[in-house]
């Protein structure tokens, strides 16, 4: 089958990947370079983890997001994943400690509470204001992104898939498998969107249930006091709503990155990258709540990128048309998930499965394979 892809971050990559080891023709179309630096794919590290509070369905699909990825790694022949661990700061009572237990324990995932002792030897630059538990968890770590895309690319371009960088898809015809380009119509057997941030310009009927959002991101120095902690640091996670973010610690030739997950809906993808002071309010305000001495942090990089999301954080794959389909991340934690949907989309492709089954399986609601 003659398949194009439209759009190339790690789920138009993963999903050409799938598709061209199922012997398709692939052709895969990116308005920028491929990678896109300005994708949301695009980065340093990325976060993945077996916690999810009350997202369960997504906490039983992550065993198989492992076992997925490890397949990446046999292809691409490097593994760009750091077993480093993560660890969740509770200063606010609440369920989600309660959620997530049962769900480690029902996959047999390691996790224990820290001491307070534990707690300030490990992570002495995390503040303690009213801090009420930490949790440790096994079964997490860091993606590094970046290397992740650029092997992918390397593997697609060995492997006969078609790689149309700046090649932006104006329209698509979804009944008829074609794309508009600058030169014309282009046609195939299927087309598949998976274009992030930009699926709405390509597929307005989304807008109901999709909205751009600006999330912020800084990279810092951290000050040398917490230099050596910072280098033996876990994944970090502040669930707090004055303190939320996370923190990616500078390990294997990456930065220290915190970033911001609170949904900003706002703000175009076409829109400078450069993140504003404007942008950075809330950030910074939780950067200092949740860390000491955080004025002593130096700000090496401010940035500023976009997901297409929506309030319960799920999935979409979606049929439009007769012949083409949408998959949209619909939150941060896209970019762990995306190679298990996109394999669950070739298999529907392949008729291994049904688009239902797929769609509903995505979207959570059923996790059995």
């Amino acid at each position: 089958m003659k398949i194009f892809v439209v759009g190339a971050g790690i789920g138009g990559l993963s999903l050409a990947w799938a598709l061209r080891e199922r012997g398709h023709s692939v052709s895969v179309f990116e308005k920028g370079a491929i990678p896109n630096p300005v994708s949301s794919s695009w980065d340093e590290h990325r976060m993945t983890r077996h916690a999810y509070g009350s997202l369960t369905s997504y906490a039983r699909m992550m065993p198989q997001a492992f076992r997925r990825w490890d397949r990446i790694w046999q292809a691409i022949g490097n593994a760009h994943y750091d077993p480093v661990g993560a660890v969740y700061i509770i200063r606010e009572e609440n369920d989600w400690c309660r959620e997530t237990s049962a769900s480690l324990d029902e996959l047999g995932i390691g996790y224990r509470y820290l001491t307070q002792a534990e707690f300030r030897e490990r992570l002495p630059m995390v503040s303690s204001q009213n801090v009420s538990k930490v949790l440790a968890t096994e079964g997490a770590g860091m993606l590094h992104a970046s290397r992740i895309l650029n092997g992918l690319c390397v593997w697609l371009s060995q492997n006969d898939v078609r790689l149309a960088a700046y090649t932006p898809v104006e329209e698509i015809d979804a009944d008829h498998g074609r794309i508009r380009l600058s030169d014309g119509w282009v046609e195939a057997d299927l087309v598949v969107v998976t274009a992030g941030a930009w699926v709405l310009d390509l597929i307005p009927e989304l807008r109901s249930d999709l909205n751009p959002s600006r999330q912020s991101v800084l990279y810092l120095a951290p000050p040398k006091q917490y230099a050596s902690a910072w280098t033996k640091a876990p994944v970090i996670v502040d669930t707090s709503k004055e303190c939320e973010n996370y923190a990616l610690p500078p390990r294997n030739g990456t930065r220290l990155k915190i970033g911001d997950h609170v949904f900003t809906y706002r703000g175009l993808p076409d829109d400078p990258r450069l993140a504003s002071d404007e942008d950075l309010t809330r950030l910074r305000r939780a950067i200092a709540g949740g860390y000491n001495d955080a004025a002593e942090y130096a700000e090496i990089e401010r940035k500023a990128c976009y997901y297409a999301v929506r309030d319960d954080e799920r999935f979409i794959v979606k049929s439009i048309g007769d012949k083409a389909h949408v998959v949209s991340a619909c939150s941060g934690h896209g970019f762990k998930l995306q190679p298990l949907i996109t394999e669950g989309l070739a298999d529907a492709i392949d008729g291994k499965r049904t688009f239902d089954d797929v769609r509903s399986w995505a979207y959570g609601s059923d996790i059995a394979r």
